[in-house]
């Protein structure tokens, strides 16, 4: 069962910090997990939009995608002691409650959803 993270409410055109995490086995003394030959993939999906296949991705439609790819918005950055981050990056979602979970794929192949939650995207009213 995946993490519940709740981001603090995000402002559409605004500038969103990034965010670091830091995985661990949920045993009684957490342990680091390796992230070695991992990928992480982030979805942030607007509320109402249509189903995956018809999402535009990269940020122009009501989803923004981000991975461990070179530029893809997110970065390992200590895989021994599990820790990555989401770099910094303009909202282009539409105002309204957001989804979004981060999945994560292990170099076996194996794929989990590791994180998710919701927040709201306010308006942006500038003029």
């Amino acid at each position: 069962m995946p993490g519940a993270y709740q981001f603090s409410d995000q402002r559409a055109g605004d500038t969103f910090d990034g965010a670091g995490f830091q995985l661990t086995d949920n045993g009684e003394t957490p342990i680091p997990l390796d992230l070695t030959g991992c990928r992480i993939e982030v979805k942030f999906v607007a509320s109402g939009a249509p189903s995956q296949s018809m999402l535009m991705i990269g940020g122009r439609g009501r989803c923004k995608r981000l991975t461990t790819d070179e530029g893809g918005g997110l970065e390992i950055t200590d895989a021994a002691a599990g820790k990555w981050v989401i770099h910094p990056f303009i909202w282009t979602l539409p105002a309204g409650e957001t989804n979004w979970d981060a999945a994560l794929t292990f170099a076996s192949g194996r794929t989990i959803t590791i994180l998710e939650g919701s927040f709201t995207v306010l308006p942006d009213l500038t003029c």
